[in-house]
This record gives structure tokens, sequence and C-alpha cells, in this order.
């Protein structure tokens, strides 16, 4: 072996344990060599890197060590006395060479050393993996790089990805007793979970100083919950070049077809809907579908805030007035469903808003449903959470408009910090991100702060659990740094993050998969053109894969509960579907092909300035919707560089990927102007959710920024 030459002027400190009558032997050694560097400093005598000298001096020491070594070993005594097999072997001779030196020091007389057993893994800690972790990996070897070695979790890992490859857009209608909830790990979790959960509702039931209560409120005392939009919101459905309009106001909702066309009013009880647009009259921040059986009432609760509140006006004075963005209002809707020879439908009845929940801690940003039962979390403008159940009274103390008087818990700092996130980890826990950066642990019942950690330098926008089989790996975003994983359990232990500095502003791109194992979310970069979604498996975060590459700017994301199908929502209004286990898997690329994503629909909206004051539209706008868009062939981001070549985002790829990369003639450049186009506020889609239930997990959730809500079942006929 050559010697490279940043090595050369490298020296050694002799170790003091050395026989003192070999001290004099090693030290002229030592000089010896010195000498002989400093006659070969001349470049005309060796090359720029290596020094062929010093590679032949090295192999002639080395011969001489096998030469003066002889057939002589000691071997090593156990602590006990007890024998032990010979880990190294040590010269028989006590005479030291220069090239025997480095020899010395691991075989010292003495000193033992024994092998390191491997550590034991488990399933209560965070899975590792040993080697290097390369990007082209695809295929049988990625499933058992991320679910082995175990062949229990190969079996089913092997069994999901199976289960869907039929499936490359969207997911199957299946029957309840097939509904596909069960993950790679979630055999008995919830049958563990439920023997907790019913001992804990007696404990919390009998504390009455807990219990959620609400007050009904008048006409006047509702006016500042009111989102004044009473107006009528004009609706074009169905084809483009001829399409059906339809009149919506707040709190109604409408019945429409598989094709997007509009169920007229004397077929409604002849026609099975396959989705419901319902107006929820302000912008829709956040949604949560309730956890329930498949034969019971579909719960949808929306966090709304007038779209007065990001509109243009002087935040001075705005902000110096009494009860500025005070008033906070969480819908609560329901949605009926038939069941039928063991599948769920939609109901031929219309969805109803059960009732508006009013709070005076500020906007509500976000709720979310317990995941055990049917507590709902509301993150409040002022920071707080509050917990509280907003089923109890029922139907007796029916009005819409129900202020909070008492909650279950209230979740807020000594210090004032506001919480931005917050998330479920289980029916008991809940995560919560700060504006200083901090992710901290709450107890619902007994209410008490728990742990609260320092993960970012910068407010985290989003946090991620992964409930149910890692429930305690907790991902989160912060608005300028990197997306960090930390294990609420073992909060000493170092972070995972992807080494990517980026900003981020949207929240809701954020999801933890269950049948991947792993998160969902923008690709982290500081490129304001980005709109790539990545995937990070949980046992490999700093690795990412990338899924998805939109034609324009991404604003939320949502990743089935039964299954593992992706809803993605842009600035343009559009909505798209695919199945990531393709393109995380990269099982197509094999063949040298390309994956295929749909565009759901396409909304666009139109504000009330645009028409003349006699046009019905001159109230609250028009808004379309188009559908009936065909497959598409996936569009694969790619980097610009100086020279104007383009080149894969991943170097690692590159070399893998050339031969697939000729057949690719769909590319999307990272830095296409194109992606910043400002379109309409209103347009965009605000959020998405899919229903976690069995039956009715093809049921999507869609809010767009006009203020209304498509209710839309997905599933695909088998036949």
């Amino acid at each position: 072996m050559r010697t490279r030459k940043s090595n050369k002027s490298k020296s050694f400190v002799l170790d003091p344990q050395l026989p003192e009558d070999d001290d004099e032997e090693v030290q002229e050694s030592a000089a010896a060599s010195s000498r002989s560097r400093r006659r070969r400093a001349d470049p005309s005598d060796h090359d720029s890197n290596f020094d062929e000298d010093d590679a032949a001096s090295a192999q002639q020491d080395a011969l001489s060590e096998d030469d003066d070594s002889g057939d002589e070993s000691s071997s090593v005594q156990s602590v006990d006395g007890g024998d032990r097999p010979a880990l190294v072997s040590t010269p028989a001779k006590k005479k030291i060479k220069s090239g025997n030196y480095a020899k010395l020091r691991t075989t010292g007389a003495g000193k033992e050393y024994w092998p390191l057993e491997p550590m034991a893994w488990t399933m209560d800690a965070p899975r590792g993996y040993a080697g290097t972790f390369e990007r082209y990996f695809r295929g049988p070897t990625l499933v058992k790089t991320w679910y082995g070695p175990e062949e229990e979790m190969l079996r089913k890992a092997f069994g999901l990805l199976e289960r869907w490859l039929q499936w490359p857009l969207l997911p199957p209608s299946a029957p309840i007793p097939d509904g596909g909830r069960k993950g790679v790990r979630e055999d008995g979790i919830y049958e563990r979970e439920a023997s907790f959960l019913s001992r804990w509702r007696e404990s919390l039931e009998a504390e009455s100083s807990q219990q959620t209560t609400f007050v009904g409120l008048s006409g006047e005392e509702s006016e500042p919950y009111r989102m004044h939009s009473e107006k009528s919101l004009q609706i074009l459905l169905g084809n483009q070049y001829d399409p059906r309009v339809a009149s919506t106001s707040f709190g109604t909702s409408i019945s429409i077809q598989s094709h997007g066309m509009l169920i007229p009013e004397e077929q409604l009880h002849e026609q099975t809907p396959s989705g419901w647009v319902v107006d929820a009259g302000g912008l829709v921040l956040s949604m949560d579908w309730a956890r329930r059986q498949p034969h019971e009432t579909q719960l949808l609760a929306l966090a709304v805030i007038p779209k007065g509140d990001q509109e243009t006006y002087d935040y001075d004075q705005e902000s110096a007035r009494p009860g500025f963005h005070q008033h906070g209002t969480v819908q609560i809707w329901e949605c009926q469903s038939d069941v039928t020879e063991g599948s769920v439908t939609m109901s031929q009845h219309q969805p109803i808003l059960r009732r508006i929940i009013c709070t005076d801690n500020g906007r509500a940003r976000r709720v979310k449903w317990s995941p055990a039962c049917h507590h709902l979390s509301i993150l409040c403008g002022d920071g707080s959470v509050l917990v509280i159940d907003p089923l109890v009274g029922g139907d007796t103390l029916y009005r819409k408009f129900k202020k909070v008087e008492r909650q279950i818990a209230r979740f807020r700092l000594d210090d004032d910090v506001p919480g931005l996130s917050m998330t479920w980890v289980g029916f008991n826990r809940i995560a919560i991100g700060y504006n200083d950066g901090s992710v901290a642990l709450w107890s619902v019942y007994p209410e008490r702060l728990l742990s609260r950690h320092a993960v970012h330098h910068s407010p985290v926008i989003d946090v991620a659990s992964g409930y149910p089989s890692q429930p305690y790996l907790i991902a989160s975003v912060p608005i300028g740094g990197m997306v960090r994983l930390v294990d609420l359990r073992r909060p000493s232990n170092d972070l995972a993050e992807i080494p990517v500095l980026s900003i981020n502003t949207t929240p809701n791109i954020l999801n933890w998969s269950e049948h991947l194992q792993g998160y969902f979310f923008m690709s982290p970069s500081s490129s304001i053109f980005n709109s790539v979604i990545q995937f990070s498996h949980y046992a490999s975060f700093p690795v990412t894969k990338r899924v998805f590459t939109g034609d324009s700017r991404l604003t939320c994301l949502a990743i089935g509960k039964t299954h593992p199908f992706a809803l993605i929502g842009t600035t343009d209004g559009s909505l798209w579907a695919i199945n990531p286990q393709f393109e995380v898997m990269q099982l197509t690329n094999i063949r040298g092909e390309l994956t295929e994503r749909i565009k759901v629909f396409q909304h666009e909206h139109r504000p009330a300035e645009r028409f003349e004051p006699s046009s019905p539209a001159s109230q609250r706008g028009a808004s379309r919707f188009m559908r009936g868009f065909k497959p598409e062939k996936s569009r694969h981001a790619v980097l610009e560089t100086k020279k104007g070549k383009l080149k894969n985002e991943y170097e690692e790829e590159a070399e893998v990927e050339a031969d697939h990369a000729k057949q690719r003639t769909a590319k999307v450049s990272t830095q296409d102007r194109s992606k910043v186009v400002i379109h309409e506020p209103l347009t965009r889609v605000t959020a998405i959710e899919w229903n976690p239930n069995e039956g009715c997990g093809c049921w999507a959730a869609v809010a767009v920024g006009s203020g209304l809500v498509q209710i839309l079942d997905l599933g695909l006929d088998k036949k």
C-alpha cells in the first residue's frame, strides 16, 4: 500500500509502557524513519499523492515480521481462570522492532480483549440498521432491509405489498371483514389499548371537575362566532362544457354522482350518492374523522375561520380592537352510511351540521379526534390546547352554537409559549409542538406536563406520531431547520434528522403510514420551487425516497389509515391520488417503466368582485369542480446545473437509474417558475383527511378555499 502525501508528516508518541531496554532501539528506528522522510521530500523523487518507496519498505517490514514471529502464540486466560480460545497472536521474542510497535499496543501483557456481543433488539426499542443504506435499494431487497430480518415481519410486509399491487391509483371498495387496517406491527395493539381504556374512562368519569359542559348561545350571543356567509355560493359540477349549476349556503349540503354530476332533488331517494358537497362557510384549516364503527354515524370535525382573516387589512389597527381573533369555532358534521351485505355505502340522507362548538381562546387552528375514544382536541389561537367531549348532551340540548364552559383538560405552558401543532400519542397522551422549537408530552388525566424537549431552534409547525405501532416516535417539522425524529420514551438518545436545511411554512404535509412504517413529508429543500413529497422509514430516517412531484406548490397531504394510498392537494386546486408503494419500492423501475398518478378533481374559484351585481355569483362568487381526468405518468424532479444539464435529484441514484432515465421523457425541473404562479387564493386545497374506520376507509374529505368540503367515496369496484 502506498502512503498518502497527507500522512507523511504525521508523528507518533511512544507508549510510556514500553520496556526500558527497548526504548533506545525504538527511538533510533523512529529517528531513522524521520530522516528517511526528509530525504524523500524532493518532489522529483515521488508522485504528488503516493510514495512508492514507502510502499516497498512497508512490504519489506511486513515480510520481516512474518519471519520473526515464528509459530509460537500465547493464549488469553479468562478472568475466572477458565481457558478461552486465543484471540490474538503475540511474538515470542521480547526484542521489539519498529515494525512491531503497532502490534505491541494491542497485545500487551495482562490485557484481555473480549468480543462485544450484539445488542438484543426488542419491539419496545426503535429499529436500527447495520451498514450503509443505499437509495437504489428496491423491491425485495428494500423490504428485507426495512422490515427484516424476522421471518414473521417479512411475511406481513410482503403480504401487504402484494395486496395493493393491483391498485396503482385508488383503493378498492373492500367489505367490512376485509377492511385492511392491520399493518406490519399492529397485532394485538387495539386489544391491549381497550383493556386500559375502560379503567381509565371510569376514573375520568368519576372526576366531576374534568367533565365537558356546554352552554347554548342565543342569536345575539352567537353573533361574534358567525361566519357572515349566509349568502349563496354558485357551484358548477360535471362536464366542463355543459356543467350543472347548484347553489349552496352555510350549513347546507348536496349529493353528487361518481362522475361529479349533481343528483336532482327528485332523484335523491332513488340513487345512491358517491359523494357530498357541504358548505362550511369559511376557510377550513384542519379536519379529522372520529373513530367509530362502520354502521354508526360518521362524524367529521372542521376547524373553520372567516375568510376575512387572510385578506389584506391593517393589522395594527385591527389588533388594537377588543376581541381581535378571540372567537373560534369548530363544526361537527354528521354523515350517515348504509351497511348492506357486509359493505358500507353512502346514505341517501345528506350530511347534517350537528353543532358548532365555540371557544374564547382564539381561532381554532387544528382539530384531532382521540384515536380510541370520542374526545376532541382543539388547538386555539392563544396557543392552548383544549380536550373536550363534543357529544355531551346529545340531541336533547341541541342548538347549533354551543360554547365550551368547562373542558376535560387544558394544556398551556407557564411561560405562555404558544403551541402551533399537536398530535395524539394515545388516548391519554398528547404531544404539542411550540413556538420556541420545543416538543412537550402531556397527560390528559391526570392533567400534567410529563416532559418537554428542545428539538428545534425555530417554531414547530407540524408534528406526527407513529400511532398505533410506534406511538412515541414523534416526527416534527420546523419553520427553518431540519426535519427530526425523536423517541419520547428515550429523550436522552440522539435525534434522527434529515441532514438538509429547509424552510417550511405550510402545515398539514406530515403524515405517518402504518403500512409502510414511515413518514411522508415535503422534501427538505431551501428552494422556493420545491413541490416534492418524500418518504422516510423510521429505522433509516435520514435516508429519503422520492414519491411525488407536483406541478404546483403543495398545500396538504393525507395517507390512508386502512390502506397505503395518498391524496395530495396543491395551490392550483388539484387533488392527486397515488399508491406510494410503487414509487417507494420502485417496483416498476425494474422494468424501466414509470409509475402512474391521477387527478381526482380540479377546483377553480372566482371571487364575487369579478361578477356583475345582477349576477347570482355576486354574493360569494362561483366555484367549479372538474372531474374525469385520465391517469398520467408520474414526473420526476431533476436539478438544473450551472452547465445547463439535467441531473437526477440524488447523485447516488444517477448511475443506477441511467438506463431508466433515458425512457423518462416527461421531466419536471425543480427550478420551473410555473410552480410559483399565484393562483386565486380561494382556489387552493386547504385540508385532506381519509376516514380511519374499517368499511369507510375509502371515504375522503377534501376542503377547498372557497369554504366547500367534498366528501367522496373513492373506492373502486373490483369488477
